[in-house]
């Protein structure tokens, strides 16, 4: 069985997940933060599907881009755990999961996660598989890039963020964010990037398209 992590957004997911079958999954959008909430999240997941730890075999996580601190947080929760239970643990850049998770849709799939300042993080796919590299891009550039495409399907956390585009292009539209949908698919490319590649390298990391934003110190 596999736990699958996801702290990309404002919007925490867990999920149990065995060969892309889910068991349970939950998604919660703690007052606190993830790190308060994580752990107490997966206990009572765990405990509600009668699931123990010693029954985990591998563990994913999202791996960004997205939230700094959530990422940070959720990368060091799979690489703790993992250490713990002397399990192997992957990681999966968020967007292919989103990506993935529509791949049976005919559009061009275009995952949106809001990244500030009029930007996005995103990627382009066509049939759960990237076309391209992964963006941290202008909304303006993102429009120019794929303004030939016929039809368009945003999807994701922010999918929203397209829906003037959608109400001016016919054939352009965005999905409702379905975290379950993401965590299926972010547990399936776990697995198969685990069979293809192996656990992650003990230097591997968040994946961040920018530098963090800091302040000057007064």
């Amino acid at each position: 069985m596999m736990l699958a992590i996801d702290t990309s957004t404002a919007q925490l997911g867990l999920a149990l997940a065995d060969h892309g079958a889910l068991h349970a999954w939950a998604a919660a959008q703690p007052s606190a933060t993830h790190a308060e909430t994580i752990l107490p999240m997966v206990e009572d997941m765990l405990h509600r599907t009668g699931a123990r730890t010693t029954d985990l075999a591998a563990i994913v996580a999202a791996s960004g881009p997205g939230s700094f601190t959530g990422l940070r947080i959720g990368v060091a929760t799979a690489k703790g755990l993992a250490l713990a239970l002397g399990i192997p643990y992957v990681l999966v850049p968020t967007l292919d999961a989103w990506g993935w998770a529509w791949q049976h849709d005919a559009a061009l799939v275009v995952p949106l996660i809001d990244a500030r300042k009029q930007r996005v993080y995103t990627a382009l796919y066509r049939g759960g598989m990237r076309a391209g590299a992964l963006m941290d891009i202008t909304l303006a550039e993102l429009a120019r890039q794929i303004s030939q495409e016929a039809e368009v399907l945003f999807v994701g956390p922010d999918a929203d963020m397209a829906e003037e585009w959608c109400l001016e292009r016919p054939g352009w539209g965005y999905a409702q964010p379905d975290m379950q949908r993401a965590l299926a698919a972010l547990a399936v490319l776990g697995e198969r990037k685990l069979a293809a590649e192996g656990p992650a390298r003990d230097d591997e990391g968040p994946l961040y398209l920018r530098e963090p934003d800091i302040g000057t110190p007064r």
